[in-house]
């Protein structure tokens, strides 16, 4: 039984007191309710609760339970009946008892109250009402009254215990099961004998004792003594000062875990270290496991074979024993490792450092290594990344490997293998003889500094090499792809047998390329240049310049900062730069463009580029240019700016880019595309196109055709906006149906036919000869001059001639209607029903099917008579307006009254009106019917039909 003392109660006042009890970490809390009453002279504490049975695994425990796993409960009064103490039992057999769960989760049901038998007494200071925070566990500070200062004694049971003591040097006995003590505050005693113990001493200087079993030993602050006992444990220090005590060959494995510098103490096999810091992990004998933090470790093995892990950091290794093992993870940090012998720099490890006065062999890894000798003759080989190597003195062999490599051999003959794309730095005033193999792609003068031997590996491709003074230079490139700069001085460079690259720099230099496709670059100064076969770019900045090609020798290209024509052996030509303005070709196919090296220069350069004979591709950027291609089959091509492409004779291909560009195709049948921009094109062959469907989004670009032969657009699907013929040729012009932007189209002195577009405005201008005039649009403007021929509009929509124009066909078979003007006009309806009217004129008028209205509006007289050629008095009527028949007035709204129609060819009464001659068709209007007032004649029915009163509307 394990006692705990508490103050008394005042058992006077009675009073009732609600306290907690609380289980292991993890369990719910209970809480209690201890109520003091007198009965009989006996004063009694009744333990009211919300359960009378408690399930444990599965079996139900009660007040009497044998079971060990539990504690039993109760307060009593001590022997001489002045303090009253909490007692727990490990098994009982009377009444009165609450269960105190041991260990394991529980269920709670019902409710119930359990009573406990008091002696009468006397006591002081009533016991204070308190509860406990849930995972706590009983008994600890915060039960009621609890004298913490007291040197307790904690002794646990065979199963698994919790306890901490608090204040005082306590002493605390696990005893079997797996235990959690802790010591708390004070000098304390913790022995966890058998079992997986977990043991915390607390402030103070603690002696924990771990027994048997795998436990975890913390000292906490305070100079500690840690025994683990037999099994794998671990120890956790906070003070350097701490004791570990282990002894030898036990077979177990034992840790230390520690947030501090440390070396590891005998008969420990292994090193943690905490925190965030970095610190250093020092071995002893044993073959130890150091690991490290997320900070900058330093860790040394000792006697032993050790393995050392990092965890993040840049940690540095001391690596001395060959059995040793470093385990580093990519990304954790820039660690280096310090070697005493050949050595291999482990994975993940990025730097590596030689001690010694050997002549040392030294490889790296996969990693950007960087690797220091020493001063021996050493070997240092990089591996796979973008490596360092540092010989320093002695006669040392660099090999860079693959990646970009950096390699120094200091003092001494050093020889360096260059991988790909290696740099090398040599002690310019060194008195060695250094040696250089290299397979690089790209060599500058600064990087051979220092080098009196260079060679040139066959089977890499070199690409450049420069020379180290302004000597009169005679260069051999390799059989692979060598670049060579001739620096200052009067060069020969030859490139040999393959795809080279040879610069003469400043000087008259030779170049010579042999075989391959090569690059020849003259430099300043008059230079001969000759790529051999293959196909060949020369670079020419001199007027002086000379190039020797033979026919069937390549593809050749010149690429030039100067004006330039091409010779007759070559192929292509390329200007850059802000000087070269002209480009000429030859009588071959050329390739000619015209660039600068970005959109930014300020002034442009307009460019000329003529193509000459040949099917020429001619090519130019930003620039007000002008592209010619003269004879052949050329395809042109420009970018930004206002731009003028010439096809020439032969069927020419034409696009250009940004900008309000003029495309005219010549002779042949040419493809034309002015893609953004307000274009004007000029076509002269029934076969040009122009492609695309134009922009017409924005009425900023609107585009226009000069054209000397008939262009339907709708079948090109050209969105053209100004159409304008040439010439005197009878030509026809057509715009794409679905034009979107309002356009204009001029005929010429012939007989045109011009149509526009159903959805844009279109303004008409047919100018001399018979003109034909397509009209969708109400909107659409016709001109035509006086005197300009006999014109006609073929019209979709309703619409009124406009002046100087003869004749109107309504198209489709839409009801709608058609008028004349001052002219004798024709005017033709639809199959559709249409109101047709003269207006001023002797005008002819034909309905067509349908049931159609024939309008007389304007006023009468012998020039303004006209004749109906379909009537159907069926069908058919004739308008009336009475602001002209002014004696018709009354009849507005609806038909003539049949007592004012007289057949005949005078008036016969005073009612007659309108008199119809049958026998000449003609219609007359008498204002007076036999009256003093003359009949006017105002329209003909040429097909002389009858006619009654109602098919005349007055309107």
């Amino acid at each position: 039984m394990t006692t705990y003392t508490t103050a008394g109660f005042n058992t006077s006042t009675f009073e009732e007191v609600t306290f907690g009890l609380v289980s292991e970490a993890e369990f719910p809390e209970l809480d209690f309710t201890v109520n003091w009453r007198e009965q009989n002279g006996i004063f009694n504490a009744a333990f009211d609760s919300d359960a009378d049975t408690i399930s444990i695994d599965g079996l139900s425990f009660t007040e009497n339970s044998p079971y060990r796993d539990v504690y039993f409960v109760r307060y009593d009064w001590d022997t001489d009946k002045t303090t009253f103490v909490l007692n727990l039992y490990d098994q009982v057999t009377m009444t009165g008892y609450w269960v105190l769960l041991g260990g394991d989760l529980f269920d709670i049901s019902q409710a119930s109250t359990f009573y406990s038998q008091v002696t009468a007494g006397t006591a002081s200071n009533p016991l204070p009402g308190t509860g406990f925070a849930s995972g706590e566990a009983l008994p600890f500070a915060d039960i009621p009254n609890v004298v913490e200062t007291e040197n307790d004694l904690f002794v646990g049971t065979d199963d698994a215990d919790w306890g901490a003591t608090g204040v005082g040097e306590d002493t605390l006995l696990g005893n079997g099961g797996d235990d959690t003590l802790n010591g708390e505050s004070d000098n304390d005693s913790i022995e966890g004998n058998a079992g997986h113990d977990v043991l915390a001493g607390g402030s103070g200087d603690d002696s924990l004792y771990g027994g048997s079993g795998d436990d975890d030993l913390a000292g906490g602050p305070g100079t500690d003594l840690l025994d683990g006992g037999i099994g794998n444990d671990r120890y956790v220090l906070s003070d350097e000062n701490d004791t570990i005590v282990e002894t030898a060959n036990t077979g177990d494995t034992d840790r230390v875990a520690v947030a501090m510098d440390y070396t590891l103490p005998d008969f420990i096999e292994e090193l943690e270290l905490l925190g965030s810091d970095g610190y250093s992990a020092t071995g002893n004998a044993l073959d130890n496991l150091l690991i490290g933090n997320r900070g900058a470790n330093s860790f040394e093995g000792g006697a032993g074979d050790d393995t050392m892990a990092g965890r993040g950091g840049n940690d540095t290794y001391y690596w001395r024993d060959p059995g040793d093992v470093i385990v580093e993870r990519q990304g954790y940090g820039t660690d280096t490792v310090h070697v005493f012998g050949n050595a291999q720099a482990p994975a993940h490890v990025e730097n590596m450092i030689v001690h010694g006065t050997g002549d040392f062999i030294l490889s790296g890894n996969a990693m950007h290594n960087r690797i220091d000798g020493e001063a021996g003759n050493d070997l240092i080989a990089g591996g796979l990344g973008n490596d360092n190597l540092f010989g320093y003195a002695g006669d040392d062999t660099l090999i860079g490997g693959e990646g970009r490599d950096t390699m120094r051999g200091g003092s001494g003959s050093d020889t360096y293998y260059g991988g790909s794309n290696d740099t090398v730095f040599e002690e310019i005033n060194d008195p060695g003889i250094d040696r250089y193999y290299s397979a690089q792609n790209h060599l500058s003068g600064s990087e051979l500094r220092g080098i009196e031997i260079l060679v040139l590996t066959e089977e890499y491709s070199f690409t450049r090499y420069a020379y180290l003074d302004g000597g009169d230079n005679t260069v051999h490139g390799s059989e692979g792809r060598d670049r060579i700069d001739g620096y200052s001085g009067d060069d020969r460079l030859e490139g040999n047998g393959h795809h080279d690259r040879l610069n003469g720099n400043s000087g008259n230099d030779t170049l010579l390329g042999g075989n391959g496709h090569d690059t020849l670059e003259g430099g300043s100064g008059d230079d001969l240049m000759s790529g051999g076969g293959g196909n060949d770019l020369y670079v020419v900045e001199s007027e002086g310049d000379r190039i020797v090609e033979s026919a069937g020798g390549g593809n050749d290209t010149v690429e030039t900062r100067i004006n330039y024509h091409l010779a007759p052996t070559l192929e292509s030509l390329e200007l850059y730069g802000l000087n070269a303005t002209v480009g000429i070709g030859n009588n071959g196919d050329n390739h000619i463009r015209g660039t600068q090296y970005n959109y930014s220069y300020n002034p442009q350069v307009d460019y000329v580029l003529r193509g000459q004979g040949g099917n020429d591709s001619i090519v130019s950027r930003n620039g007000d240019d002008r592209l010619y291609g003269d004879a052949g089959n050329d395809t042109l091509s420009s970018d930004w700016g206002n731009d003028r492409l010439f096809g020439g004779s032969g069927d020419d291909s034409m696009r250009a880019g940004h900008g309000n560009d003029t495309l005219q195709g010549g002779e042949g049948a040419d493809t034309m595309d002015g893609n953004y921009g307000q274009d004007t094109y000029f076509l002269d062959n029934v076969g040009d196109v122009i492609e695309g469907e134009g922009n017409g989004v924005s009425s900023q670009y609107i585009d226009t055709v000069y054209t000397s032969v008939s262009v339907d657009f709708n079948a090109m699907q050209a969105q053209i906006e100004n159409i304008y013929l040439q010439g005197t040729e009878d030509l026809n012009i057509a715009r794409h149906n679905q034009g979107r932007l309002s356009g204009e189209l001029r005929g010429n002195a012939g007989d045109n036919t011009l149509d526009g577009s159903a959805r844009a405005i279109d303004v008409m201008l047919g100018g001399l000869g018979n003109d034909g005039y397509v009209v969708e649009n109400k909107r659409d403007v016709v001109i035509e001059g006086a005197n300009a021929g006999q014109d006609g509009v073929l019209s979709y929509v309703d619409y009124a001639l406009a002046a100087h124009v003869e004749q109107l066909q309504l198209g489709g078979n839409a009801n709608i209607n058609g008028f004349g003007n001052g002219l004798d006009n024709a005017i033709t309806g639809n199959e559709a029903n249409n109101i047709l009217g003269g207006r001023e004129g002797n005008d002819t008028l034909t309905g067509g099917a349908g049931e159609d209205s024939f309008r007389f509006d304007r006023a009468l007289g012998p020039d303004n008579v006209d004749t109906i050629t379909d009537f159907s008095r069926n069908a058919d009527v004739i308008q009336l307006h009475s602001n002209v028949f002014t004696a018709l007035a009354g009849m507005a709204g609806g038909t003539l009254d049949a007592a004012a129609l007289r057949g005949g060819t005078a008036a016969m009464d005073a009612d007659d009106r309108i008199i119809y001659d049958r026998n000449t068709g003609q219609l007359f209007y008498d204002e007076d019917g036999t009256g003093a007032a003359d009949q006017i004649l105002f329209a003909v029915l040429s097909n002389t039909t009858l006619v009654n009163e109602t098919v005349f509307e007055i309107l």
